[in-house]
Formats: C-alpha cells, structure tokens, sequence
C-alpha cells in the first residue's frame, strides 16, 4: 500500500510537472504570437486600384542629391481619404533575408538597408525565387558602391540609399518622402509600390531581435490588416516574411539615420517607380 501511494505520488508530480510545463510554454506562444495575426490577408500580384492609387500622392522633381550624407526629402503627400482605400491588403512581396545563410555576422547585422532595396528590386523584376548566393553577389555589388561613393556601407541614409538604387539598378525615379502618418504609405502600396522605411531597430520592439534590436534598420511595407496593423517584410529576422507591427509601434520607429541620432531623425519613406512610370 505503501508502495502505491509513493509510485501514485510520483506519477502525480511528473503529470503536474509536465502540466506546469506545457502552460509555461504556452504562455511564451501566446507572448510570441501575440502581435501576429492568424492568417494574413490574401497576397496580391498587382493593385486592386492602381489607377485611384497613382492620382492619391503627388510627388514633384528628382531627388537633390547633391549633399547624400544628410537626410534630404522631396516631394509632397498627399492625404488620403480613408474610404478610398480597403479595409486590408497584402502585396506579393518577395522576402530577401539580409544573413541569407544565417550568416549574423559584422558584415551582415549591417546589411538591412541592401536587403531592403534587393526586396524592392526582385519585386518590381518579376525575381521570386533565388538562391543565397544570389542574393550575396548583389550585396557585394551595393556594398562596394557605398564604401566608394560615401565611404562607408554601414547605416545609409533614405537620401543616400536612394541614390543607390538610381545609381545600381538604373531606377529613373526614387522618391524619398516626407510621412505625416504611418497611412502616407498605403496608397503607394495600393499602387503595387511596396514601401522602403528606415527605422530606429529597437522601437520596433520585435521579440526576434537580440540585444534589442539594432540601433538602426530598414525595412519594407506591403500592406496592411483590417485591425489597423501593417504587414512588413522584415529582412532582420527569419521570421520576417510578411511579419506585421502595430501602426503605432511602427510609426513611432520611422526615422532616418539622423547622424546616429536615429530617434530623433526626419519620419520618411523611400518609394521607387518602375522605369517608365
């Protein structure tokens, strides 16, 4: 009897244990996932409306980059009104991871601003799938441009990665805009121009980020959820094809380079037109 009760005991505690256990990590799954929707939103080839999305901004003139190492913006928003836009939308993206192998190292935890732009770039060349190596060849390409054009091919600038993308990929028309909310994107995006923003790294608060995050990145903008909540391709994490952040967390993180002094840099955005548009 005696015996029974010690191995009745002992069963009792490892099915407490295993209990305690699975609650514990669910609560984590639930702390992880809880700024992740379900399921997102259908993605989309083109724009829904792409001819009422091109007539909701107005931009004027080239960008001045005749002074790259300081924020410079061009060009005017114009607002739109919120009926004129969907309750959800989700561009089709391709997802470009800026360690492609995994690789974190110096050179990598630096090479956001160039998986931004090779985002952008495969999206607007039809380029879905690639291989790592692939995607270093052209980091290498940027990376050579930066160091010789700015001296440097850490924290680019929007002014100077802008300049990038018309210098390297032959992109007639980049505009660096001011933002006035985080829905001065939407209506670019609604047009089939996913959006480029830099950003402070840890006002993003993303959980998959070390240390915090970096003190800055860049990312790109695709689309949005009916809850308010903006769908990203975040090339910092594995997990960042088509990861969503709060509007607000994400527009309190917009801000340029700003000298290193990223929170208090200009709020912008970086939109590129394919040629002849």
């Amino acid at each position: 009897m005696r015996k029974a009760s010690i191995i009745t005991g002992g069963l009792l505690a490892i099915a407490l244990i295993g209990v305690g256990t699975y609650m514990e990590r669910d609560a984590i799954r639930s702390r992880f996932f809880d700024d992740q929707p379900d399921s997102l939103p259908e993605a989309v080839e083109v724009a829904a409306d792409t001819a009422n999305a091109n007539t909701a901004t107005s931009t004027t003139g080239d960008i001045d980059n005749s002074n790259v190492n300081e924020p410079e913006v061009q060009g005017e928003v114009v607002e739109v009104a919120a009926a004129k836009l969907p309750s959800q939308f989700n561009l089709a993206v391709p997802f470009v991871l800026q360690a492609p192998t995994a690789n974190w190292d110096a050179v990598h935890n630096e090479t956001c601003e160039e998986a931004a732009v090779l985002t952008v770039h495969y999206y607007w060349t039809k380029v879905k799938t690639f291989t790592p190596a692939q995607v270093e060849t052209q980091y290498s390409k940027m990376i050579a441009y930066e160091n010789k054009t700015f001296g440097d091919f850490k924290d680019t600038t929007a002014a100077q990665t802008a300049k990038m993308i018309k210098d390297l990929y032959k992109y007639k028309r980049v505009d660096v805009l001011p933002m006035k909310s985080i829905n001065d994107a939407k209506p670019h995006v609604l047009a089939g121009r996913p959006v480029i923003i830099p950003s402070s790294g840890k006002l993003l608060k993303n959980p998959n980020f070390k240390n915090g995050g970096p003190l800055y990145h860049m990312l790109v903008i695709r689309g949005w959820m009916k809850d308010g909540r903006i769908i990203t391709n975040d090339p910092g994490t594995r997990k960042g094809n088509g990861y969503v952040y709060s509007a607000s967390v994400l527009w309190n993180a917009i801000h340029d380079w700003n000298g290193g002094k990223v929170t208090s840099g200009q709020k912008v955005m970086i939109v590129v037109y394919p040629n002849g548009k």
